[in-house]
């Protein structure tokens, strides 16, 4: 990474839509921060993903827009209560204080036609065969986040290895 890159991470962890974005947005800024990228976090304070973002050593703020225009980059890994991915409303919203926006697309998302510009980068969590595939678009598992410490981890031989796809798991692909 050449020069300090700023970057921005929008999350949300709470009763209403879990600690999966949360997570997924740690191990992101894990890497970008040991690659000597500086991350910043917006959450809503005074939720349980606010108090694990600050767990990780990250400060936390409320208001992103400020932070936006003086980032590099704003990455959007944040979903409204109950949907699976961020409204475009709100993309649309946070386009013109990005310098380069980046969201996190998945369930829900493979059939979605974003506005061509909107994002520099997608990078879809869908393993659907309908998911998108076009330039700026990184699609499938092998773009999942997981944390460095599970790459230690070694199933035991023995015992059952249980994968389990998130949240309500709405296209059933758990089993």
């Amino acid at each position: 990474m050449s020069g300090t890159k700023r970057l921005l991470i929008l999350t949300a962890g709470d009763k209403a839509r879990g600690m999966g974005l949360v997570m997924r947005s740690l191990a992101l800024a894990d890497e970008l921060k040991s690659r000597g990228a500086g991350v910043d976090f917006c959450c809503e304070l005074n939720t349980p993903g606010a108090d694990r973002l600050v767990q990780g050593g990250y400060q936390v703020y409320a208001d992103w827009i400020e932070l936006a225009g003086a980032s590099d980059a704003v990455i959007v890994d944040l979903k409204p209560s109950g949907i699976y991915a961020p409204h475009i409303e709100f993309l649309q919203e946070a386009r013109p204080h990005a310098r380069k926006l980046i969201a996190f697309t998945g369930a829900g998302w493979a059939q979605t036609d974003i506005p061509a510009g909107l994002l520099d980068l997608q990078i879809s969590q869908s393993i659907l065969v309908d998911a998108p595939s076009a330039p700026g678009v990184l699609v499938g598992p092998e773009w999942l986040m997981v944390r460095s410490e599970y790459a230690a981890c070694v199933p035991n031989q023995d015992g059952p290895i249980v994968v389990v796809m998130g949240g309500s798991d709405p296209h059933g692909l758990t089993g």
